[in-house]
């Protein structure tokens, strides 16, 4: 093993995100291990106290660059300092997400390099479908987070396919509590969705579906928790098919809100949807910190939440835009609530970042 890791991602904690979180237990986990670990990032947060409480917690060093209304002073002073402290550690470097991969086709560092690749950062154009690709040829290893993410890798780029590896994303969730709620007669049922307000998250294909599974199940509760970047565009969804009612939206939650509303919650939805622009769901990690606490869940086809979903066991996977299925899934899950809760939080335990990252391990050595 080396003795010192570099992380350069474009998103970090505390604000929620899938490469965020993927970074940070990739980093905590490292350094569990006693090693030098340094994470570059842009700094996120909604104030700067939060950022500051979440900078002192770390048990390794962040380097938070803030962004500024000049993206490419942004990304000139992300450069800079990924190339200080590459020449000043000689470090094993991860590359996540889009800009940081670009950087990786200029890493002086000596020592072993990663790309991961998560899903959305695969779409480039022009110059910069150059730039990614020559980082992606510079690094060691690329690992996909999911089957469906290296397929769609392979399908963009040409690469060396024995340098492409999959390591499914890891979670890393204290609290297994098991939820029984969908069993207790009288209560509604409850459904949950955590990621940001977006189209590629899908939470407008569950609303879609909310007047028929009223119809069919009585009252229910749709849970969404996230950053509400299209937060005004699904009320108005919600309010033209009459279900806002059904509908509770939490704005840019805290961990601790988020498993409260978890805590509540029946059954997870991810109803994601692969965007025109290439944007799509490479993996879906709030699937297994959902399952980790006995919620089951419904998934969509064809895009990396088939790697989180194991179906007809933790789960079912539909045709995100199809209502029936949609519908009819619930109806399954209802059925068999029990033996689809315990298999959800069995199904789970195979992605705890205690066992993911020995896959990493294997890697340096």
């Amino acid at each position: 093993m080396k003795d010192s890791i570099l992380i350069v991602t474009t998103e970090f904690p505390p604000l929620p995100g899938g490469i965020g979180n993927h970074a940070y237990n990739l980093a905590k986990e490292f350094s569990k291990n006693h090693k030098k670990v340094i994470v570059i990032t842009e700094e996120r947060a909604n104030s700067k106290v939060e950022w500051n409480n979440f900078y002192d917690s770390a048990e390794f060093e962040i380097i938070g660059v803030k962004r500024n209304k000049f993206i490419l002073y942004t990304y000139l002073k992300r450069m800079i300092l990924f190339l200080y402290f590459s020449i000043k550690y000689n470090p094993v470097t991860f590359f996540s997400g889009k800009f940081s991969i670009w950087l990786a086709a200029i890493n002086p560092s000596k020592n072993d390099s990663f790309a991961i690749i998560h899903g959305s950062e695969i779409k480039c154009k022009g110059f910069w479908k150059r730039v990614f690709h020559s980082g992606l040829n510079k690094v060691k290893k690329i690992i996909s987070v999911s089957k469906y993410t290296q397929n769609i890798l392979l399908g963009n780029y040409k690469l060396d396919v024995t340098k492409c590896v999959v390591i499914n994303n890891g979670f890393n969730f204290e609290n297994n509590e098991c939820n029984s709620r969908a069993k207790k007669f009288g209560s509604p049922l409850e459904f949950i969705t955590v990621g940001g307000m977006h189209q590629r998250k899908g939470q407008h294909n569950f609303i879609h579906a909310l007047p028929k599974i009223i119809s069919r199940f009585g009252d229910v509760r749709y849970n969404i928790a996230g950053i509400p970047q299209e937060l005004e565009r699904l009320k108005k969804l919600a309010e033209k098919l009459n279900v806002l009612d059904n509908v509770i939206f939490y704005n840019c939650p805290t961990n601790s809100e988020i498993l409260l509303v978890l805590k509540k919650s029946d059954i997870f939805i991810m109803l994601s949807e692969n965007l025109e622009n290439g944007d799509f769901e490479g993996f879906g990690i709030a699937i297994l910190e959902a399952m980790s606490m006995g919620l089951p869940a419904i998934g969509s086809k064809n895009t990396g939440i088939e790697d989180a979903i194991s179906n007809h066991f933790s789960g079912i996977l539909v045709d995100h835009s199809n209502v029936n299925e949609i519908s009819d899934a619930v109806f399954d899950i209802q059925l068999n609530y029990d033996e689809y809760s315990e298999s959800a939080r069995l199904w789970s335990q195979k992605f705890a970042w205690e066992k993911v990252i020995k896959q990493y391990h294997e890697l340096l050595k």
